[in-house]
């Protein structure tokens, strides 16, 4: 609560305003971009486990690009993607087959 007050403090210093409908107080953890950050830290969401299966090259490269996001999070990211990184090769065919099986190893 002290913290809440003072920055409450400083928007009514600085004539800001809170958007009260947006705001939730008392929480124990808030989800920002991906991400849950608490008291004890900043921790990525599963947000790839509930990515849809990619169906052609565009999704794969989408989602290649979300998994490459987390890359700093993720201990041995570089082996783990690797089936992956080969998938979004130029000039290989899609097989979605092929991708499911990869993603599941995931």
């Amino acid at each position: 609560m002290h913290y809440l007050r003072n920055v409450l403090k400083i928007l009514r210093k600085e004539s800001l305003y809170a958007n009260m409908e947006k705001c939730i107080f008392g929480m124990d953890h808030v989800i920002f971009l991906g991400f849950k950050i608490n008291q004890n830290g900043v921790y990525v969401v599963m947000a790839i486990k509930e990515w849809p299966t990619p169906k052609n090259m565009s999704e794969l490269g989408s989602f290649h690009g979300l998994t490459s996001f987390y890359r700093r999070f993720v201990p041995n990211f570089s082996t783990i993607v690797s089936p992956l990184n080969e998938l979004v090769k130029k000039g290989l065919d899609f097989k979605c087959g092929i991708v499911q099986t990869r993603l599941l190893k995931l």
